[in-house]
């Protein structure tokens, strides 16, 4: 059950839930201000070199390295609150924090990516590949494209369908929004 302005409305309708969040969507885009902003993009490379350097190190270390969507976002707030209140700028905004979010989390990405390339080159030094797999720069470079492109593509669909048509929620994000 959803609640709504005029009550309780059973979300099994169909398009109920779908048409209440494109609803909420339109106000939102309505209510906020812009996204690509300097602000966002200077916190969002500060961020990104933050999160870049320090997620590989977690990995290794832990075994296993955390949300970066989750640590992005908390990172790119808390840049980006002392910011405005420091050069007295304009509030800052939701979509302003999801540019940062993305930067960081793209950063993260990558930098884990560039530990699983380094990871051949070890495994090759100890003579564990057989045959051996050199990779140059070239190969290296469309490995990481191809990577991205497919995680871009992959991830338009799988957003539609879960959180569009199915209406689930992100647990993660969820979590951090109301924390």
């Amino acid at each position: 059950m959803l609640f709504t302005k005029a009550g309780y409305s059973n979300a099994s309708q169909p398009g109920c839930a779908l048409r209440r969040r494109q609803e909420m969507a339109e106000a939102n885009i309505a209510a906020t201000g812009p996204e690509l902003t300097v602000r966002s993009v200077v916190v969002g490379l500060i961020v990104a070199m933050i999160i870049g350097s320090a997620y590989p190190y977690c990995v290794l270390k832990l075994g296993f390295g955390p949300n970066l969507s989750v640590v992005s976002a908390f990172f790119g707030f808390m840049a980006l609150v002392p910011l405005v209140f420091a050069l007295r700028l304009t509030d800052t905004n939701a979509r302003e924090n999801n540019i940062v979010q993305t930067m960081g989390t793209s950063a993260g990405q990558t930098a884990f990516m560039a530990v699983l390339l380094a990871a051949f080159d070890m495994l090759n030094a100890k003579g564990v590949l057989n045959p051996p797999i050199y990779l140059n720069t070239l190969q290296i470079f469309c490995w990481l494209c191809s990577a991205s492109l497919l995680g871009i593509l992959l991830a338009v669909p799988m957003r539609r369908h879960y959180i569009d048509e199915e209406n689930l929620t992100y647990a993660d994000g969820l979590a951090a929004g109301e924390t």
